[in-house]
């Protein structure tokens, strides 16, 4: 007898299958059990449970398959858990409680009809489908699946955590699940953005990366369909789908699906995802947009200055929508600007031409983001679909390296550097990797023939670009146990194989010296950031000792590096190198200058320090590289972080051009400066060009040096105003000045006898502007700007305008400050130590590094954590007397994670009342602000505080939006022309212990035609004193002077902050146009260890020590002269290789 006619039978007399009623939290759900022989006798596969809701129908498949439709719209279809790269079969399913489901890992259950016909017993167990009792379940992974009326919410059980490999993420559960074939679009719920379906937004992890995750974030969603149906979706990572070639609307296998899938990329126990279903709506009703993809026409969407700016969508046949679309674009510029939008219709029909091209009109020259949407064209309503993309318009020294990019097949680090004519470039080759590829048959030696042939072709690209200087760091290699091996094989004994090893490595390094010489290859570092690994001590024996002799022995020009250190504020790790006789194993000092500091003011005193190092050891040969060089943050961010914590689009522009502007100033050249790094691969957002377009710092470096050139630089002229720079730089044909501030912006003047200037900006806009009687009036600001003329001409900053107008908010002047509240660690700060709390505002310390960092405290006021999220606050100064003011100066935080004041008022007391005299909204960036309004007579002036950005984003857990400012000053009423300025020097750290002396050199410009002979007149806090407060001095006509101020401190003075005031007098007439300060940090010595007695050497009149004064004094340099004699290092020598 057959048997299924039997089943049918069976069927016939047996209970109807399980039907469970229950109501969920927002309504009844009724939640219904298949029979195990009704799946058996259907033809095709049925639910093994069938959820009915109010607003959907849920089913749910023996094999974990998912659906679930609204009406006859399928908005979720079919389910995929694994864990890594491991999926999961979801097979063993059961309810849970009245109104869940558990789809649990594990295979496939057999039923009892399956059980006989497969020839095996059949065993009721309670384990079988179809069996509505409570089983008992291995403790495996779940999906739950809770229903209710209108929405569904999944979550997870018995999650195993999983432990993280060395230098790695831990692998992760994830869960994606497939959108229905009427899906058309998915919102963004968190920004609003839209896109059609099949579309790819949703992130990536990296252990590298900000937050751990590239791409993007979208993790409230709203799918849309054609019928008007909305499916609501939150607590998933973003949107994707499969190979376009291998799309299939009728696939189960959600990555598969013509319109995608939602995913979850690292689900945990508390992981919540919450689908949202609403019925069907005509007014939400549209029709599915055509899929495609956008891009340049040229390589990395670079295009020339004179070149249409053109780009090609290209649609894949299998998802054209035939219709006619609108294209619309618009584009933003590095500071998110408008910068020109436009838009066309296009038709496309089934079997068309595969590629679109349109052509964008970009504003002016530079970095530019783009948006393009398409759409139905006239009143048809569909799905839009998105794109977004950068790109840049440039003036390239050295176009050809486009073209050589695109052509593939040389080195992308070196072609992208010459197309942003930088030049100076780092290399990273192995010893093993050469060994590996050039190694001789018996494997004892390398043929460097063969070598130098393939780095031949590797420097004729330098040859034909920009770059001056290659640094060879001697990295390692993914194989370097393959030669520890072969080692091994060679000499199985181990004192053998150590001598054998350190004789053979020594004769590779003296050829690979050799070889790279005779490329103009000169540069080298033996490792990367041993800082974070070993002791200066090891550093020497392990590496320097033995590489060094090689090194020169193949090559005597050889400019071998020590330090490679990371970190800006490290010189006290190549501090201790000097002291250990290091210095005699290299010629110069590399570091890796990230800092949380910017690169500014304290930027600059940092690499001093480096300099200092150097000038107490006498090293004059040696000089400074930074051989790996990025802003704090990287060069932007990846879309995830933006959306995440809807952050600005800060453009990292002028922080990248300001890093190469303050290093020269400081006498490391851009052919010694390696910006980290090129492009894109994987590791993190330190790249100045993503995978196929730039980010806005690689085209402020490449206006940079196509402004430059190979001109050097020269001096830099002195301005008056803290924190702004004139750097002039010259070659044979030009001279060119990059003149910027800290941000604020300033007024200048410029005298020159050229006809012309040219003028560019940071984005290579340029124009050509004619002095009025020889002189050039601009504004300047935080983005510099380059005036060049030819050589013969001459650029002079002049201030034939500038007042006298002080700064009368220090607290030496008899000026005070309260807040609205204070950071309790201020508090306890203030309490300790002298000048310290709200004062530390007014110090006369307006970077907040020179003193107030040193007893921990990096600014000068914060308000207390309560008031987090909390305004308005308010920062106050109060004046000794009521005197006219007329300015006022805000200096915000600064550097890698700075807080700015966004929204806020100045105002000042009169007439019993506060008046608001200037007010700022939306300072997103400037961390120096200047407010000029008509004079008022007041003692009383504060900032009201509004509002704060927590750096670039709109909230993130961990910078909280406190109100909080590094310095605020107040100035007068401006008077009379000023006669001088005082010259801002690099900053200096000045510690001083209670009874201790120092010198500080105060310089003036004189502004004047003829000689000015005039008085320094000394304002001494409370605990200091002067040699003499009253110090005469002569400036000549037009140019700069200096006196020296002997300072003493008081015996028993407290540890703290005290500042000096200087002004320049003639009589009782202050001519100055500001007065100047001389932070004083007075702190006790420590304790000295017994074995650390003798005295610092050689530190400089004004700075008693560089590093953090707590700590004991350092011991001397080894006594002895250098090793041996070094040859100098070859500075010209590859300029003559390189020559065309």
């Amino acid at each position: 007898m057959k048997l299924r006619p039997v089943l049918a039978w069976m069927l016939a007399l047996g209970c109807a299958p399980l039907a469970v009623r229950c109501a969920g939290a927002d309504g009844p759900v009724r939640i219904r059990q298949a029979d195990a022989d009704e799946m058996e006798l259907a033809e095709n596969p049925i639910p093994l449970y069938t959820v009915e809701a109010a607003a959907y129908r849920a089913e749910v498949f023996r094999d974990g398959h998912v659906r679930v439709l609204a009406g006859e719209t399928v908005v979720l279809s079919g389910l995929a858990f694994a864990l890594d790269r491991r999926e999961m079969q979801l097979g063993d399913i059961s309810r849970e409680g009245d109104h869940a489901l558990l789809l649990r890992e594990g295979e496939v259950r057999k039923s009892t009809v399956e059980q006989v016909l497969d020839g095996e017993d059949a065993e009721d167990d309670g384990l079988n489908v179809g069996d509505a009792s409570p089983v008992k379940t291995p403790d495996l992974p779940a999906v739950r699946f809770e229903f209710f009326a209108d929405r569904i919410e999944l979550s997870f059980d018995k999650l195993r955590p999983q432990k993280a490999p060395p230098h790695g993420l831990a692998p992760a559960y994830s869960l994606l699940a497939g959108f229905g074939p009427d899906a058309v679009s998915v919102v963004n719920l968190v920004s609003g953005v839209e896109d059609a379906l099949p579309t790819a937004r949703q992130p990536s992890r990296h252990i590298f990366s900000f937050y751990n995750n590239l791409g993007q974030y979208w993790p409230e969603i709203g799918v849309r369909h054609r019928d008007g149906t909305r499916l609501d979706i939150r607590g998933v990572s973003g949107v994707g789908h499969g190979p376009l070639d291998g799309l299939d609307a009728a696939s189960p296998d959600p990555r598969k699906g013509r319109r995608g899938y939602w995913s979850l990329h690292e689900a945990t126990p508390e992981s919540r995802i919450v689908l949202s279903v609403h019925g069907a709506a005509a007014a939400e009703a549209r029709a599915a947009a055509p899929y495609f993809t956008v891009a340049g026409v040229h390589a990395l969407n670079l295009f020339f200055e004179d070149e249409p700016v053109r780009f090609v969508l290209d649609f894949p046949p299998g998802l054209v929508e035939p219709g006619t679309w609108r294209v619309a674009w618009r584009l933003e510029d590095h500071a998110q600007r408008p910068a020109g939008e436009g838009a066309e219709e296009i038709t496309l029909v089934a079997g068309g031409p595969r590629n679109v091209e349109i052509e964008l009109r970009p504003q002016g020259m530079g970095f530019f983001r783009g948006v393009l949407t398409l759409a139905a064209a006239g009143a048809a309503k569909s799905a839009v679909r998105s794109c977004e993309f950068n790109l840049a318009r440039i003036r390239p020294e050295y176009p050809a390296f486009r073209d050589l990019f695109t052509a593939g097949g040389h080195d992308t680090e070196m072609v992208l550097a010459n197309l942003l004519g930088m030049r100076g470039l780092r290399s990273t080759p192995s010893l093993t990797g050469i060994w590996m590829q050039c190694r001789t048959a018996d494997g004892q030696d390398i043929d460097w023939d063969k070598y130098s042939e393939g780095l031949a072709k590797y420097v004729e690209l330098a040859r034909q670009g920009s770059v001056k200087d290659i640094v060879f760091l001697m990295s390692g290699h993914p194989n370097d146990r393959d030669l520890d091996k072969w080692f091994e094989q060679q000499h199985p004994d181990e004192g053998e194989r150590r001598a054998a090893r350190r004789e053979t490595l020594a004769r590779w390094y003296e050829g690979w010296a050799r070889a790279a010489a005779a490329n103009g290859v000169h540069a080298w570092e033996p490792t990367n950031e041993p800082n974070l690994g070993m002791p200066p001590e090891r550093y020497i024996e392990d590496l320097l000792k033995p590489i060094y002799p090689a090194i020169k022995a193949g090559d005597p020009k050889a400019n071998f590096l020590g330090g490679s250190i990371c970190g800006l504020e490290n010189h006290a790790w190549v501090r201790r190198l000097y002291e250990l006789g290091g210095h005699a194993f290299f010629d110069g000092v590399s570091l890796h200058p990230y800092t949380g500091l910017g690169f500014d003011e304290a930027y600059r005193a940092e690499l001093d320090l480096y300099g200092q190092v150097l000038r107490d050891f006498d090293d004059r040969e040696a000089d400074l590289w930074m051989t790996e060089s990025a802003w704090h943050r990287g060069w932007g961010y990846a879309d995830y972080t933006y959306d995440r914590f809807q952050a600005r689009r800060e453009s990292q522009a002028r922080h990248a051009v300001v890093m190469h502007l303050n290093a020269e100033a400081m006498g490391v050249p851009r052919r010694k400066v390696y910006v980290f790094y090129l492009i894109e691969h994987g590791y993190n957002e330190f790249f100045l060009f993503y995978r196929a377009w730039p980010t806005s710092a690689a085209i402020s470096i490449q206006v940079m040096n196509e402004c430059l050139r190979d001109a050097a630089f020269v001096e830099e002229r002195p301005l008056p105003g803290r924190g702004h720079h004139f750097l002039v730089f010259a070659d044979a044909e030009r001279k060119v000045a990059a003149v910027y501030t800290s941000t604020d912006t300033a007024g200048l003047e410029v005298a020159t006898d050229a006809a012309a200037v040219t003028v560019t900006d940071l984005m290579g806009n340029r124009r050509e502007m004619q002095p009025e009687n020889g002189v050039l009036r601009l504004d300047i600001g935080g983005d510099p700007l380059y005036l060049a003329v030819g050589a013969g001409h001459t650029l002079e900053p002049v201030f034939p305008s500038l007042p006298v107008q002080p700064n009368l908010a220090l607290a030496t002047l008899g000026a005070t400050a309260t807040a609205s509240s204070l950071a309790k660690g201020h508090t306890e700060l203030a309490a300790k130590y002298a000048g310290l709390g709200p004062a530390g505002a007014i110090a006369g310390d307006w970077t907040g590094w020179s003193g107030l960092r040193i007893f921990g405290q990096p600014w000068g006021w914060e308000e207390h954590g309560d008031g987090k999220d909390q305004w308005p606050d308010w920062y106050e100064v109060k004046l000794p007397t009521a005197t006219p003011v007329g300015r006022v100066r805000v200096v915000h935080e600064y550097g890698g994670w700075a807080r700015t004041l966004r929204d806020y008022d100045i105002q000042v007391f009169a007439d019993n009342d506060w008046r608001t005299v200037a007010e700022m909204r939306g300072n997103f960036y400037a961390n120096c602000t200047v407010h000029d309004f008509a004079p008022v007579t007041t003692d009383r002036v504060r900032i009201l505080v509004r509002d704060v950005n927590p750096c670039l984003f709109k909230s993130i857990p961990w910078i909280p939006k406190l109100s909080a400012l590094r310095a605020f000053e107040v100035y007068g009423a401006p008077e009379g022309p000023a006669r001088a300025f005082f010259v801002q020097d690099v900053l200096r750290r000045r510690t001083v212990a209670p009874g201790g002396s120092l010198e500080w050199r105060v310089a003036l410009r004189n502004l004047t035609a003829a000689a000015l002979a005039g008085e320094v007149r000394l304002s001494l806090p409370e605990g200091v004193s002067a040699e003499s407060a009253n110090l005469p001095v002569t400036l000549p006509a037009g140019a700069a002077g200096q006196c020296l101020a002997k300072l003493t401190l008081a015996a028993d003075a407290r540890e703290g902050i005290y500042t000096v005031v200087a002004g320049l007098y003639d009589g009782d007439r202050l001519i100055s146009s500001d007065v100047e300060s001389c932070v004083l940090s007075c702190r006790k010595p420590a304790e000295k260890p017994k074995s650390q007695t003798q005295k610092q050497p050689g530190t400089a009149p004004d700075e008693a020590r560089a590093d953090d004064p707590a700590a004991p004094p350092e011991p001397e340099p080894l006594p002895g002269e250098k090793a041996e004699e070094k040859t100098g290092p070859a500075e010209a020598d590859i300029d003559d290789l390189l020559a065309p």
